[in-house]
Formats: structure tokens, C-alpha cells, sequence
């Protein structure tokens, strides 16, 4: 009964939206910094690093709830199902109670200065202006792009970085820093296009304008199309910049290029596709960023391979497990399958060519007489 309800309120606060998605790729700029700023694992490091969790699964949590409290309207006009609407008042109270105390009691000891007010000022102020009736700039198809990209990603970004440079005692912000957060606008802005696109029909009954609707779905991939253009130019020049401080970076780079390539042929191969299920790119950011970033913080100090573990429990779908395992089988039969015929070729020429060369030498041609060496040798004919 216990599991259900914790089920049922997990479907309610779209835990799997934000638990697969936004939080993974925030806690790997987290293990990003760690490695920026030369942390090692240490007591103080790693109450900063659980800390930064907890507000992070907070933000997440607040800003799914706060759009879900005010789309309770418009959703009931597109026949959506809005789970919040069905709790009573006071469990929503609670859910808030629980969202807001998760946001903002890691503060009271995670490093802060006045920048970080402002920051989490213009997180919590975005979330509202977005949702809010009257204001609702999610009815905006200019803006809410905009300021979907800026709590999803842009806010959250600078944040974390600032609160590590805090802690480490460095303020100075690297070039790579701006090409990172310029990316991450515009994954930002094509993510919520293709999650507008999918919302299309809904949107339409709804009454909510949103720029899917304005520019029809072949604009819209299009637009698709350049923002991730744009998007893979500037993250793959980000770490060609922090090459120069870990080369193993490149490894990295490589995985991330073979992904951009694999999904921008898709892109081409089907517009739909693209739209209605969204980009195999997006598992470049949730998985294999947060644990390439975890490598990086490793090469600081080795314990930090403990978060490693945590992660992958907590953060990567189990059906990814079951891929990777079924990939890893292929190669391994692919790479055995060659090397049987390589060394099966290579022993044919290293050992029976010598045997058929020598049997020569005396006048016996075993190939011609279809004969094997042990043939010859017994004194057996074959008809």
C-alpha cells in the first residue's frame, strides 16, 4: 500500500520527467566542477556535492509543480490528464511544502553570496512568469522558448558554477565557460520546440500559442534542424578548449560526434520521427556527459569513483543497462567472429602452405591429387 501511494506521488510530481533528464545533466556539471576546480573528496566536498542533489531534485520538483498547479485550466480544455488537480488542497500544500524545503534549506549552508540570490531569484521568478495567469509567458511562442531554456539550463548552469567557485576560492570565468552556457541555450530552445511539437494537438485545443503552431511542423524541424546544428558547433568547441587541461577529453568529444552524426542522419531520414520522439543527442547530455564528468573528477582524486556508482543507480534507466549489455555482446562476437577468421587465415598460410611446398619437393602435388599430408604419409588413395 506504502510503495502505491509513494508510486502514485511520484506520478504526480513527473519525478520520472526531471529525475531522467534535468537532474542527471545538472549533477554532471556538478562532477564537472569538481574536476574544474581541482576538489578532492573530502568531508566538506562531499556534503556539497549532496547538498547540490537535494536543491537540484528541489528546483526540478518546484518547477514541474508550479506548471502543473496553473495548466490545471488549460489542460482540462485539451482533456489532458493533470494529476495535481485530483489532490486535495492540503496535499498540495504538502507537495509545495516538500518541493520548496528540498529547494532552499541546502542554502543555509552551501556557499552563497549576493549573485547567488539573484540567481535563485531569477529561477524561482521564470518558473512564475511563465505559469502565472495574466503573465503567462507560456502562451508567448516567442518567449516561452526563451525562458524554458533559461530555468531549464542557462540558470542552473551559472549557478552551480558560481557556487563551486566560491567553495574553491576562484572567480575568474574561463572561455570555454561562455561557449558551454551558449550551447546549452540553444538545447535548451530545441528541446522545448520538440516538446511543444509533440504538445501540438493538445496546445491547439487548449488556446495555447506556441511558435510549433505558428511555423507548421516542416518549419519547425527546420528550425530544429539549425538550433542543433548550432548546439553541437559549440559544445564540441567547448571541449576542444578543455582539451588543453585534460586530453582524455577527446575520448569524450568522439563519443559526443559519433552521437551527433548517428542522430543528424535520422534527422534527415525522418521529420516526424524527429518531432514525436525527440533527439538520440539528448542521451549524450543525460547519460554519457554526467559520467565522462565523473571521469574527469576521478583524475582529481580516485574516490571520487564512488559517486560514480551512486549515479548510475540513481540516474541511468534500467533499460539502458540491458542495451549496453546487448551492444557489448555483438562487439564481442563481432571481434571474436574476426579474429577466428583472421587466425584461421593466418595458420592456413603458416603452416599448410610450408607442408604443400614440402610434399612438392618430392614430386607429390597434394592439391592436384586431392590428397592430404596424412594421406601421402599412409599410403592411402582417395577415389
Amino acid at each position: 500500500m506504502q510503495r502505491k501511494w509513494l508510486n502514485n506521488m511520484a506520478q504526480v510530481m513527473r519525478t520520472r520527467d526531471w529525475r531522467l533528464s534535468f537532474v542527471p545533466f545538472i549533477m554532471g556539471t556538478v562532477y564537472m566542477w569538481l574536476w574544474w576546480f581541482d576538489i578532492p573528496m573530502q568531508s566538506a566536498s562531499v556534503i556539497l556535492v549532496l547538498l547540490s542533489l537535494i536543491t537540484s531534485v528541489g528546483f526540478a520538483a518546484l518547477g514541474y509543480f508550479v506548471n502543473e498547479f496553473f495548466d490545471k485550466e488549460s489542460d482540462a480544455r485539451a482533456g489532458k490528464v493533470n494529476r495535481l488537480a485530483y489532490l486535495p488542497a492540503r496535499l498540495q500544500g504538502a507537495i509545495l511544502l516538500l518541493c520548496v524545503t528540498l529547494t532552499f534549506l541546502p542554502w543555509i549552508w552551501l556557499p552563497k553570496n549576493l549573485l547567488s540570490y539573484i540567481f535563485i531569484a531569477a529561477q524561482i521568478g521564470l518558473y512564475l512568469v511563465y505559469s502565472l495567469p495574466g503573465i503567462r509567458l507560456k502562451e508567448n511562442p516567442y518567449l516561452s522558448v526563451i525562458v524554458d531554456a533559461g530555468y531549464a539550463y542557462l540558470i542552473p548552469l551559472a549557478l552551480s558554477f558560481h557556487t563551486y567557485s566560491l567553495y574553491a576560492g576562484k572567480h575568474d570565468y574561463p572561455a570555454w565557460y561562455f561557449f558551454f552556457i551558449t550551447t546549452l541555450f540553444f538545447t535548451g530552445v530545441r528541446n522545448i520546440l520538440q516538446h511543444q511539437s509533440r504538445d501540438a494537438i493538445r496546445d491547439a485545443l487548449s488556446g495555447t500559442k506556441t511558435l510549433p503552431l505558428l511555423l507548421g511542423i516542416r518549419g519547425t524541424f527546420q528550425l530544429v534542424v539549425v538550433l542543433f546544428l548550432y548546439e553541437n558547433f559549440f559544445w564540441l568547441f567547448t571541449w576542444v578548449l578543455l582539451f588543453q587541461k585534460a586530453w582524455i577529453a577527446v575520448v569524450y568529444i568522439v563519443i559526443h560526434l559519433i552521437i551527433a552524426i548517428y542522430t543528424y542522419k535520422l534527422m534527415m531520414i525522418s521529420a516526424c520521427r524527429v518531432q514525436q520522439e525527440g533527439l538520440y543527442i539528448n542521451r549524450s547530455y543525460m547519460i554519457f556527459f554526467p559520467i565522462w564528468a565523473v571521469v574527469l573528477a576521478v583524475t582529481v582524486d580516485p574516490l571520487w569513483v564512488v559517486v560514480f556508482f551512486i549515479h548510475i543507480v540513481l540516474f541511468v534507466p534500467g533499460f539502458y543497462y540491458r542495451f549496453i549489455w546487448i551492444k557489448m555482446k555483438a562487439i564481442y562476437y563481432a571481434v571474436v567472429s574476426f579474429i577466428m577468421v583472421q587466425v584461421r587465415d593466418v595458420v592456413s598460410k603458416a603452416v599448410n602452405y610450408p607442408i604443400y611446398y614440402c610434399f612438392r619437393l618430392f614430386g607429390v602435388d597434394l592439391i592436384k591429387e586431392n590428397r592430404t599430408a596424412a594421406d601421402v604419409l599412409l599410403g592411402r588413395k582417395r577415389k
